[in-house]
């Protein structure tokens, strides 16, 4: 008798096609629905029975059993908390590499283990691998478009191997072909929103609605200090940023850091927003880098770039990067993902600053 897994089940297209996929192969199938409270029609009276309803279509589809749990208090605390903190730090979060290691394959793991399943499966386009010694990577997917490694880039080793992939080796046009083959239907038409919690209202007014105590307005400087004008707080705004900043200049003004100690918001012209380094905190190794090229990527739409990396004593989990080229709008609060020559993660940590000496003016 083999093993349950446990399907991590959204109601879209990815992992209703993962899921055939594993029990066409025999696999013993549990799947399992969870809701965060911020899913549309969320302020329904019964959002636990509401949400049984949507995904039981998909339950049908599979023949399989699909579980919805109730993910509310967990993501509260692993993902808004740590979104709100962030930007009260002046931080632009990615959201989606705390949920993917605290929840998805954290809290949801500990549920799986209820219905009696050590391996959970999910519809990421990723691939694993395993190093000579056994540790148990992520890689990327072969859909480059698609590829979805960045945003498991804290998963652990022991994460990693009791997990599955079933789209890996595949692309969407695959996906979405697998599906008309075998009439799979969605219930969930849109493809996952990289903000899923944020639907219908700015981030400003999100965070003003979950507590965030902003300073309010403050003035606009250039890197020299000159007041340009004022901004309307500083949560609404990200380093990089261009639209919206309403300040006249003979070429467009972008935003190069947020000082949340003065409340200032710190602009310039795009020449001025390369870096050549940056200080990453909380990095974890999940392999330690050889003597062969080390890449980086800085955001998920970033390609990887060449980089070296210097780790101070005595904290071995704060590093500078410095790359081989000068890199556009490296952000704060962002993750920096790190690859090997073959495309496996082997490591991540928290981009938590500029190096000031850096900036190309």
């Amino acid at each position: 008798m083999t093993e349950p897994i446990c399907m991590a089940i959204s109601g879209g297209i990815d992992s209703l096609v993962a899921a055939h996929l594993l029990t066409d192969q025999g696999a013993d199938l549990i799947g399992i629905h969870f809701i965060t409270g911020f899913e549309t029609g969320s302020d329904e009276t019964d959002p636990m029975a509401a949400a049984a309803a949507r995904i039981r279509p998909v339950s049908e589809q599979l023949n399989i059993p699909v579980h919805v749990v109730d993910a509310r208090q967990p993501f509260y605390t692993a993902v808004i908390r740590y979104f709100v903190d962030a930007y009260h730090q002046g931080h632009t979060p990615n959201p989606c590499l705390q949920c993917n290691a605290r929840i998805k394959f954290g809290w949801l793991k500990t549920v799986a283990a209820r219905y009696g399943a050590t391996c959970l499966a999910t519809g990421h386009y990723v691939q694993t691998c395993q190093t000579q010694q056994g540790v148990s990577l992520i890689c990327q997917g072969a859909d480059q478009k698609k590829d979805q490694s960045y945003f498991l880039g804290f998963l652990s080793p022991q994460q990693i191997r009791t997990s599955r992939f079933p789209l890996g080796a595949l692309t969407k046009a695959d996906i979405k072909a697998y599906a008309a083959r075998h009439h799979l239907v969605p219930v969930q038409k849109k493809e996952s929103q990289d903000i899923c919690f944020i639907t219908g209202r700015s981030y400003r007014e999100f965070l003003e609605n979950t507590g965030n105590t902003s300073a309010g307005p403050g003035p606009v400087v250039d890197t020299t200090g000159r007041v340009l004008g004022q901004h309307k707080g500083l949560q609404g705004y990200t380093v990089g940023q261009r639209r919206g900043l309403g300040i006249p200049g003979p070429e467009p003004y972008y935003v190069l850091s947020l000082d949340t100690k003065t409340n200032q918001l710190v602009i310039g012209f795009k020449a001025e927003c390369y870096q050549t380094s940056c200080r990453v905190r909380g990095l974890q190794w999940h392999t330690h880098p050889s003597d062969e090229p080390l890449f980086v990527r800085l955001r998920y739409s970033h390609q990887p770039v060449r980089c070296e990396i210097h780790t101070p004593q005595p904290d071995p989990h704060t590093a500078v990067l410095r790359f081989a080229e000068p890199q556009l709008s490296v952000t704060p609060g962002q993750g920096a993902v790190f690859y090997d020559t073959h495309g496996c993660v082997i490591g991540a940590g928290w981009i938590d600053q500029t190096v000031s000496e850096s900036r190309h003016r």
